[in-house]
């Protein structure tokens, strides 16, 4: 499994833009009620 970094927002704020740390690789995610609700921690 990969590591990945948190580089950004994308241009209207609803996608998260992040990075692998040994390739430089970029990866988008959207930021749904899932997403939202594990970083809240439920």
């Amino acid at each position: 499994m990969r590591e990945l970094r948190v580089v950004g927002l994308d241009i209207d704020g609803r996608r998260i833009i992040c990075e692998s740390g040994d390739s430089g690789e970029k990866f988008v995610l959207r930021s749904d009620d899932r997403l939202k609700a594990a970083l809240r921690g439920d």
